[in-house]
């Protein structure tokens, strides 16, 4: 993969992450809680099965899962 192609995916892949920033804040926002489940389940998820799961977005951005959550205060939620 080429360098430009690496910045392109990891540009894709942020933008997914932002997306699901905003959809958290929207559902909290609303108070929305079958949205606010629904995302709170992705960040909680460690499953690797798809690409643009939480934890491989993650590790593929050099962010640590954990802290991300930590800095979301999603320990124990749904």
């Amino acid at each position: 993969m080429t360098e430009i192609e690496i910045a392109a995916h990891k540009a894709l892949g942020q933008a997914v992450l932002e997306t699901a920033l905003d959809d958290l804040k929207m559902a909290r926002a609303k108070r929305n809680q079958k949205a606010l489940t629904e995302v709170i389940k992705w960040f909680n998820s460690d499953s690797h099965k798809f690409i643009f799961s939480f934890a491989p977005l993650c590790e593929w951005l050099g962010l640590a899962p954990s802290a991300v959550r930590r800095t979301l205060n999603l320990k124990g939620k749904v």
